[in-house]
């Protein structure tokens, strides 16, 4: 169950606090019944692949896929609970040709995919907490249109005699839905399909719009000998609108008193958040020894997240961020003895803002040089793997820096290290057949820490969901290969 901030700054407290194992008859406590907030959910996927040589260069590939997501979701809020209902379909394909030079190969193709993505939530009923009687309709909200990706693109790969180098272009039409809300009053405990068909009187419409992105990349790598090598690298890159902000958007609605041109334009302020990124690498690869090193820069527009609004006073999705991240990655690994190996890796990332970022009700939050929430400054780890009598021994220490929980560097989450250790053996029955028999143990030292929250949830108050890492758990695994 998530923490308060005050509750996660006293772990050796709250460590243990979870959801309640028993029903009270109270509906308070009753929605922290750990039935109350549990998911069921089944998921089908179909993916295929058909290629067709069209000679001994030439082919052409198709991969279709389709995915299914099925289910319900309960979250206890109040003296309620949140009966999220699911039933999500995603499907597209990839059509593709290539050709193979002698030192050169060149693809071209396109991607579609269409889906009704987990968020927003179309479907939600409010049910009473201690009985799980049906209340009302939270939301009942159609998607007119639905999320599509339509992408154009060309590749090209040229192999020199020590140098490789690779390059591509993607053009993207990323559709977003169109969502229709309607009035939930007088509509019974019925079915998602059903509701739609009584339903009469909209709320409002969020109408859908097209985003265009131009997606190049190159990378180039030379191999300097046998065992080094160095590597360039540019590419663009993408995520989607913070679409989240469809799946609050009655409350929004009620919040800011029906304004639903403000709330159009916060609909229309969200875009995909965009990157140009710039690494450069080298690599060598010894007979006892490997070293692999990394600088990057990243120039990041439409950073998109949940912030404070001080105007409205009130706290919504947004891509309105400007961002850049810059920092080295570092890894190792040596071969101490002929059954002693130590591996490890680093990372320092300087990611923050570079604005302040702006609302779409005008107002200003104060986020310039700022590092983004969630996002630590410094990151390790360390490993070794010990083979003693026929077992390996695999130790590793985790460290992880502190977090800031907010945009303005008022509230933190304090860094942590944990150390995990597995102990492995392989029994062989004979050449064909071989058990293996795993121990694992995760969180060796039972440390107590906070391993995820809701980024920058709240601008200027810490009151966001903190989940306690595991504590320390024992895994026992049993396999058979043949």
């Amino acid at each position: 169950m998530g923490l308060t901030y005050a509750q996660s700054k006293d772990l050796s407290r709250y460590k243990d606090y979870d959801y309640n194992t028993k029903l009270t008859g109270d509906s308070a406590q009753d929605s922290k019944y750990y039935d109350r907030n549990r998911q069921d959910f089944q998921t089908y996927t179909i993916i295929s692949k058909l290629k067709v040589p069209l000679s001994q260069r030439d082919t052409v590939t198709f991969r279709p896929y389709f995915l299914n997501d099925k289910g319900y979701s309960y979250s206890g809020s109040g003296t309620k609970v949140i009966d999220w209902l699911v039933d999500h379909d995603t499907y597209g394909g990839v059509l593709e040709y290539a050709h193979e030079f002698d030192d050169a190969k060149i693809k071209a193709g396109y991607w579609y995919q269409e889906d009704e993505s987990p968020g927003p939530p179309t479907a939600r009923k409010l049910r009473s907490a201690d009985t799980m009687d049906f209340l009302q309709w939270e939301r009942i909200i159609k998607v007119n249109k639905k999320h599509t990706f339509n992408a154009p693109f060309l590749t090209y790969e040229q192999r020199f005699e020590r140098t490789i180098l690779d390059a591509g272009l993607k053009y993207l039409w990323l559709g977003a839905p169109k969502l229709t809300s309607y009035d939930t009053a007088g509509i019974g405990d019925i079915s998602y399909e059903r509701a739609l068909s009584q339903v009469s009187s909209v709320d409002f419409i969020l109408p859908s719009q097209t985003h265009e992105i131009f997606l190049p990349n190159i990378g180039i790598t030379h191999y300097l000998n046998d065992t080094s090598s160095l590597k360039a690298s540019y590419g663009r890159n993408y995520n989607t609108p913070s679409y989240g902000f469809g799946g609050s958007m009655l409350k929004y609605f009620s919040a800011i008193e029906e304004d639903e041109a403000l709330l159009q334009k916060m609909w229309s302020d969200l875009k995909p958040e965009e990157s140009d990124n710039v690494d450069i690498g080298y690599t060598y690869e010894g007979s006892d020894f490997s070293f692999t090193s990394t600088l990057f820069y990243s120039k990041v527009k439409n950073v998109g997240g949940t912030f404070y609004d001080p105007v409205l006073d009130y706290t919504y999705q947004q891509n309105t961020a400007e961002a850049e991240s810059y920092g080295i990655e570092l890894s190792a690994g040596y071969q101490v003895l002929s059954n002693l190996f130590i591996k490890g890796a680093a990372t320092y990332n300087h990611y923050a803002f570079t604005t302040d970022i702006e609302s779409s009700a005008g107002a200003f939050i104060a986020s310039k040089d700022n590092q983004l929430p969630d996002v630590p400054l410094f990151y390790a780890n360390l490993a070794a793997e010990y083979e003693l009598g026929g077992y390996t021994i695999v130790p590793i220490v985790r460290y992880l820096g502190k977090r800031y929980v907010d945009v303005e560097h008022q509230y933190s989450v304090d860094s942590h290290v944990v150390v995990d250790l597995s102990i492995n053996k392989d029994f062989k029955i004979d050449e064909k057949h071989t058990l293996s028999l795993s121990l694992a143990c995760t969180n060796l030292l039972d440390e107590a820490y906070i391993s995820t929250f809701s980024a920058s949830e709240i601008n200027v108050k810490p009151e966001t969901t903190y989940t306690v890492g595991a504590p320390r758990t024992l895994f026992l695994s049993l396999s058979y290969r043949y």
